[in-house]
């Protein structure tokens, strides 16, 4: 739980430094330069939030990425995207957004009752050919998307299980798989 002023431990990284859980090591964030701002970059999908009083509240880290989509699909007008992890084994994924959003049951679904998610298509792509992509002028019509490790690994795990509440033959088209990633949904966050 952070107060107005919290102290946040921090490794000395170079260039960033990391900022982390004082009671597991978990990063939850970056500082670039703590000498110099006062400020944090924190990621959501790490972090649990309560209010005094309540228990802790986080989500699935497919939530957070589903509204980064949708930022870029407003902002930046494209909707096919490469996702790289960062790490020291580079690897990336083509996602391509087929539904902003739809509404699904699916008796596969861990939960009864409608899901609001995103429809998008998605295949492996090797890290030599993202990074031709990347310079490719002909591929401006894609965004490019740096996740942790282990987000990717979380993104990757969810596209996956996804595929599962679909139909077996409408889980692929063509050299694309189909997952369904969830979405926040007003009424279901809790303040």
């Amino acid at each position: 739980m952070f107060s107005q002023r919290t102290s946040l431990p921090l490794s000395n990284e170079t260039p960033s430094y990391q900022v982390s859980c004082t009671q597991c090591g978990s990063p939850l964030g970056t500082s670039d330069n703590p000498d110099a701002y006062d400020a944090y970059r924190l990621r959501k999908p790490q972090l649990a939030i309560s209010s005094a009083g309540t228990c802790p509240v986080s989500y699935p880290y497919e939530k957070w990425f589903t509204s980064h989509l949708l930022h870029c699909l407003e902002s930046q007008g494209v909707r096919k995207f490469i996702v790289r992890r960062q790490s020291a084994q580079p690897a990336a994924v083509k996602i391509w957004v087929f539904s902003p959003s739809l509404t699904i049951s699916s008796s596969a679904a861990e939960t009864n009752g409608p899901h609001q998610v995103m429809k998008v298509m998605w295949q492996d792509c090797e890290p030599g050919e993202a990074e031709s992509e990347k310079l490719n002028a002909q591929q401006l019509s894609e965004g490019d998307i740096d996740v942790p490790e282990h987000e990717f690994q979380e993104l990757i795990s969810a596209l996956k299980s996804s595929g599962l509440l679909l139909p077996e033959n409408a889980r692929s088209f063509q050299q694309w798989r189909v997952g369904l990633l969830s979405q926040f949904v007003a009424e279901r966050v809790r303040g």
